[in-house]
């Protein structure tokens, strides 16, 4: 196990001048509490010496591995998230007819779409505007939660937020106004998206130590 903090295991050097009033070493966006009580207490699970005057290396987790992995699960999944938002902004920016089209051609393919009604060419690109807008927001959200999977773990909210309305949207379309395959591939496509997102954002949450 290593000496500082570096990752979602949430490992932290503290400096021991004496056991007693021993002060954190802050991490990149974490810190152990004093062990002498103030803002709150580590639950250490693991703890090393290297020697009087030496370095406590004190792991934050009241849950152990299983911490661990959730923290872990949900920082590569966010990364994941992060080249596929990014990828589909870009796609939509740089080849809006051909985006849109190959989806419809795509979601035609399934069973019992084939003659549903072609939806019609669009010359407006307003919408183009708005999908890249909301790619580029919430590909930042996951940059942010990659980087800090749980202190930031809130800014996947936003992409949460994001999918559901998508998802839900898209069967209010297909109900109301007709019946397009690429209404359908909205939900086909972004519900297993808020569904994924939405249980490894909630596991990381349960992760997280108590605070005092």
């Amino acid at each position: 196990m290593p000496k500082s903090w570096i990752g979602p295991d949430r490992l932290y050097e503290v400096l021991r001048p004496g056991l007693s009033g021993a002060r954190p070493v802050l991490g990149p966006d974490r810190f152990c509490p004093s062990l002498s009580g103030g803002q709150g207490s580590c639950r250490p699970l693991w703890t090393r010496w290297s020697g009087p005057g030496g370095v406590l290396s004190v792991v934050d987790d009241f849950s152990g591995k299983e911490a661990v992995n959730a923290t872990q699960r949900f920082q590569r999944w966010m990364q994941l998230s992060v080249l596929l938002y990014a990828g589909g902004g870009l796609t939509f920016a740089a080849f809006p007819r051909w985006s849109f089209a190959l989806g419809d051609t795509l979601y035609r393919q399934l069973p019992g779409l084939a003659d549903w009604p072609t939806p019609p060419e669009t010359a407006v690109f307003a919408w183009t505007v708005l999908a890249v807008s909301m790619m580029a927001t919430i590909t930042t959200c996951c940059i942010l939660a990659a980087r800090s999977p749980v202190d930031g773990r809130l800014f996947a909210l936003p992409v949460i937020v994001s999918k559901a309305l998508s998802s839900l949207g898209g069967l209010l379309l297909l109900g109301i106004h007709a019946k397009y395959p690429i209404y359908l591939g909205l939900f086909l496509t972004d519900f297993p998206l808020l569904v994924i997102t939405w249980l490894l954002f909630r596991a990381t949450g349960r992760a997280r130590p108590p605070v005092s």
